[in-house]
């Protein structure tokens, strides 16, 4: 007996009009370059695969803030920095509106908290708050400790060497 051979195709139209055009649609994206940004700071915002040559407007959701307008270059791409509104905190949403020719970009949620930007941490003493770990110490340490490491390899080493004398 020969195997039977069976071709599938769709069902219905509605079936048929599922399959998707080539190439697929690019959406336009958006960047960030923080999402935990602090009262009042400007923050950097990218976008790319819009329409080129247009407007687009960059928009701060909670209650409606506009940051700025900005247009896209020749390929469709944008870089802008935007100051945040002083006084506000909490989860937002960062959209564009506008030179979307098929489909939306996906708004990016940030995060503002903390003091305003324009702020230092200090000291008591009022000078610089020291906020990191100070990483100079550790590579003399371990510097140390591999130089310790490499002359007790080489003692050990010469003291297992054996001469040898053919008979």
């Amino acid at each position: 007996m020969l195997p039977g051979l069976v071709l599938v195709g769709p069902a219905s139209s509605a079936q048929a009009s599922a399959f998707h055009a080539y190439p697929p649609t690019i959406c336009p994206t958006l960047s960030v370059s923080t999402t935990k940004p602090a009262v009042g700071e400007t923050i950097g915002v990218t976008g790319e695969n819009f329409d080129p040559d247009k407007a687009v407007t960059l928009i701060l959701h909670s209650k409606t803030y506009v940051l700025k307008t900005v247009k896209t270059n020749s390929s469709g791409s944008f870089s802008a920095d935007v100051k945040l509104p002083s006084g506000l905190t909490g989860n937002h949403t960062l959209s564009a509106k506008g030179a979307q020719s098929a489909c939306p970009a996906d708004p990016i949620q940030i995060v503002i908290s903390g003091a305003p930007a324009t702020s230092r941490a200090t000291a008591p003493n009022g000078g610089p708050a020291f906020t990191g770990v100070d990483i100079l110490g550790l590579l003399l340490a371990a510097a140390a400790l591999i130089g310790v490491g490499l002359l007790l390899n080489r003692r050990r080493g010469a003291n297992t060497r054996h001469d040898y004398t053919s008979v």
